[in-house]
């Protein structure tokens, strides 16, 4: 009984607070912003998978004691609404260009000249992913996903299907290397943080790769491990980590 209480005043929360906007592309995105007039920087957030229900915010309260600007994005596409990793589907990338446009949108009417790009899981593969395209100042995340359509294969085989196309024989291994060729082919000056934990089931298979080929571009790489012992329970580390960082390494909590 708690804990549906505990959701249905988080739905109504967030059904209340959020805002939804129809892009140039005519993708609708659901978002929440928290503005700070005085500050010129802007930490984004992005979701992490959901084993069942649609795509939440993350990290939210962890977040709520900064005087800062904060953007939460939702992922709210795809296969029950529970994410196609901020993309698109049938390997499109309507999804990524929206949120592109409206991170823009917002840095330019607020004047944001620092941004920094957040996330664990899912969320810290679409923080890096788009932290590097967008030039972020800082990147934050917590166990990200590098190789997409391997990760989803695993245990997350239903979200797969709506983000491939039937018709393109290469969609599975495109959708897999997207992440991989932006490391490759983006220079980024900014710094990155990342927290993993060894004993994570994706760590030898997607962190693991992630970290090495972030090193062979000589970016810069601030390392946590953590204890977790599954990879389910990253999120619950990475609140700590986020904070962590934000106040010790950014100095943007005092």
């Amino acid at each position: 009984m708690k804990k549906w209480f505990i959701s249905q005043s988080r739905k109504l929360y967030f059904g209340w607070i959020q805002r939804k906007k129809k892009m140039s592309n005519g993708t609708k995105l659901t978002y929440v912003l928290n503005t700070v007039p005085e500050s010129n920087t802007l930490v984004i957030v992005f979701s992490s998978l959901t084993l069942k229900g649609k795509s939440v915010y993350n990290h939210v309260r962890s977040l709520n004691h900064i005087s800062h600007n904060r953007l939460y994005i939702l992922d709210n596409f795809g296969y029950e609404k529970r994410g196609v990793f901020y993309l698109g589907e049938k390997n499109k990338m309507e999804v990524r260009d929206a949120v592109e446009e409206l991170i823009m949108e917002i840095c330019e009417s607020e004047s944001i000249t620092n941004k920094i790009f957040a996330g664990s899981c899912k969320g810290g593969a679409t923080a890096v992913y788009l932290g590097l395209r967008l030039k972020a100042s800082q990147i934050i995340v917590g166990a990200p996903m590098y190789y997409i359509s391997d990760c989803l294969k695993v245990k997350f085989g239903d979200y797969l299907i709506p983000m491939l196309d039937e018709h393109n024989p290469n969609s599975y291994n495109e959708l897999n290397q997207v992440i991989r060729e932006t490391v490759h082919n983006e220079s980024y000056e900014g710094q990155i943080y990342i927290q993993y934990s060894t004993n994570d089931e994706y760590y030898a298979s997607q962190i693991k790769p992630l970290i090495g080929d972030l090193k062979k571009k000589n970016i810069s790489l601030l390392l946590e491990q953590a204890g977790y012992s599954y990879h389910d329970e990253c999120s619950r580390y990475f609140s700590s980590f986020l904070k962590s960082v934000l106040a010790e390494e950014i100095k943007l909590i005092s």
